[in-house]
C-alpha cells in the first residue's frame, strides 16, 4: 500500500498562527505519514503537533530558510526507510489538501504509473480538469512547492533543494527552490503527468516581496538545457531588452536590471555549488 510522506516545516511564529494545525487537521491519516521541521519552535508548540498520531517525525532546529528546513526533512524521511514506491510532497503551513485528495492523488500515481505528479493550488474546492505530460518548461515556469509529488525512488536520485534558492537567512536568491527541484526531478523522471485535479487550497497571491519578476532565468542558468537556453536568451533577455527599449527613458532600463540580478555571475556560482552539499543541522527532539 502506498503511503504518501509529507514534509512540512514551519517557525514559532507560523504555528503560533494556527494555519499549520489546518493543514494537519486536512491530511488523510489512513495513508498519510507527517516529517515536521519546527524551526525555533517551543516545547509547548512541538508537544501540539506531536499529539497527532500520524507524525512519526518532529526535528526541532534553530532558524533557517525553507530549503534547509526541507533537507532536514528530507534526511530525517530517509532515516524511516520509507518504501520506493510511496510519495512525498511539501506543503506549506498556510496550504492544506481538499477532502478527498490524497486518495486521489494515490489512484492517479497508480493510474499513470507516474513517478512524478505536478498539481495546482488555488482558492477554490478542485475540479476535473488536464492531465498531460509534463514539460520542461511546465518544471521550470509552473510548478510549486506545495503541489509536488514525487516517488521516493526518484527523490533519492533528485537529491536536497537548493538553499541558496527560496529565501533564509543566507541565500542569494530569494525564490526558484521549488522550480529548481521540479525541474531537476523532470530531468531525472521516467513518466512526470500535470495533472489538475490534484489541487491544495494555497493563496493564489501571498504578497512575498523581493521576488524578482526575471527569476526562472536564475533557475534555467542552473539548469541548462535547449528549452532553457532558448528560454534565457529570447523571452528573458532580448524579451527585457525590447521593453526596456520601447519604455525608454520613462523607466530606464528596469528589465534588464532585474535580469542582470537573475544572471549575477557571483551568486550563480554559488548556487550551483550549493546544489550537492547536504545541509548540517543541530537537532533536538
Amino acid at each position: 500500500m502506498v503511503t504518501v510522506w509529507c514534509v512540512v516545516t514551519a517557525d514559532s511564529a507560523e504555528i503560533n498562527d494556527g494555519s499549520i494545525f489546518r493543514l494537519l487537521d486536512s491530511i488523510d491519516s489512513s495513508s498519510c505519514r507527517v516529517v515536521a521541521v519546527l524551526r525555533d519552535a517551543t516545547d509547548d508548540q512541538a508537544t501540539d503537533i506531536s499529539r497527532y498520531q500520524f507524525v512519526e517525525s518532529i526535528i526541532r532546529t534553530e532558524p533557517m530558510g525553507p530549503s534547509s528546513a526541507r533537507n532536514v526533512g528530507m534526511s530525517e524521511l530517509f532515516q524511516l526507510q520509507p518504501g520506493d514506491s510511496d510519495l512525498v510532497c511539501f506543503p506549506d503551513d498556510d496550504s492544506y489538501f481538499w477532502p478527498g485528495v490524497i486518495k486521489d492523488l494515490i489512484l492517479a500515481a497508480d493510474r499513470l504509473n507516474a513517478d512524478f505528479i505536478g498539481g495546482r493550488y488555488s482558492e477554490s474546492p478542485p475540479s476535473q480538469g488536464l492531465t498531460r505530460n509534463m514539460r520542461g518548461t511546465d518544471a521550470l515556469l509552473r510548478i510549486s512547492a506545495v503541489c509536488i509529488y514525487l516517488r521516493v525512488g526518484l527523490l533519492r536520485k533528485v537529491g536536497w533543494f537548493n538553499t541558496e534558492l527560496g529565501g533564509g537567512p543566507s541565500a542569494r536568491f530569494n525564490y526558484g527552490e521549488d522550480n529548481d527541484f521540479a525541474l531537476r526531478a523532470w530531468k531525472r523522471s521516467s513518466r512526470a503527468f500535470l495533472v489538475d485535479e490534484i489541487c491544495v487550497f494555497h493563496l493564489e497571491n501571498t504578497g512575498v516581496g523581493r521576488r524578482n519578476p526575471k527569476g526562472y532565468l536564475t533557475i534555467a542558468a542552473l539548469n541548462l538545457t535547449a528549452f532553457a537556453s532558448w528560454l534565457m536568451l529570447f523571452r528573458g533577455v532580448l524579451g527585457a531588452l525590447a521593453r526596456d527599449i520601447f519604455n525608454f527613458p520613462e523607466r530606464g532600463f528596469e528589465n534588464m536590471k532585474k535580469v542582470s540580478a537573475a544572471l549575477a555571475i557571483s551568486g550563480l556560482r554559488i548556487a550551483a555549488q550549493a546544489r550537492a552539499q547536504e545541509i548540517p543541522y543541530r537537532e533536538s527532539r
